[in-house]
């Protein structure tokens, strides 16, 4: 309800499913963010193909909002759609999940319109983030490198102190 979709997006994006092969699971673009002064800021997409550990290491904005990305049926229906533990941040474990076996691309045109405002946002709670990074960090072990394992465990390590839990935090 906060972002919108321009007017080429579905075309853009089916075209680089018709143009690739059946590994591609998910196709996004670029966005753009506006306000109510008006647009203010673009990216454009920076990675494909096998994107788990770009994803995990945060290098790209990625989609910015769920919005954006347009994924087959049929690998969202195998993978299970999300995980209904995951409470925030759900979208990106979902990615996560879904990098693990497929192939992603993109199409450098700007698809979405991201809205900023400072009304209510559905980042979650920290405790809730917590728990996500914490579940990445034990489904994607087999995968992560000490300095990305280090890295996570720093952003957990950093909301704990936030919300006044020193001691764990710095554990």
């Amino acid at each position: 309800d906060d972002d919108t979709w321009l007017p080429e997006k579905l075309a853009l994006q089916v075209s680089v499913f018709d143009n690739h092969g059946r590994d591609v699971a998910l196709v996004y673009g670029g966005y753009q963010f506006f306000n109510e002064h008006g647009v203010y800021a673009f990216q454009r997409p920076l990675v494909r193909g096998q994107v788990l550990q770009d994803l995990l290491w945060e290098r790209d904005g990625f989609c910015a909002s769920a919005s954006n990305p347009l994924l087959r049926v049929s690998v969202a229906q195998k993978l299970g759609g999300y995980d209904p533990d995951v409470k925030t941040g759900e979208d990106f474990h979902f990615y996560l999940r879904l990098s693990r076996e497929w192939l992603i691309e993109f199409t450098r045109e700007l698809v979405v319109s991201v809205r900023q405002h400072d009304g209510p946002r559905l980042f979650g709670a920290s405790d809730e983030r917590i728990r996500t990074e914490q579940r990445v960090l034990q489904e994607f072990a087999d995968v992560m490198a000490p300095a990305l394992r280090a890295r996570y465990l720093k952003k957990i390590g950093g909301k704990h102190v936030r919300m006044g839990n020193g001691r764990e935090g710095r554990r």
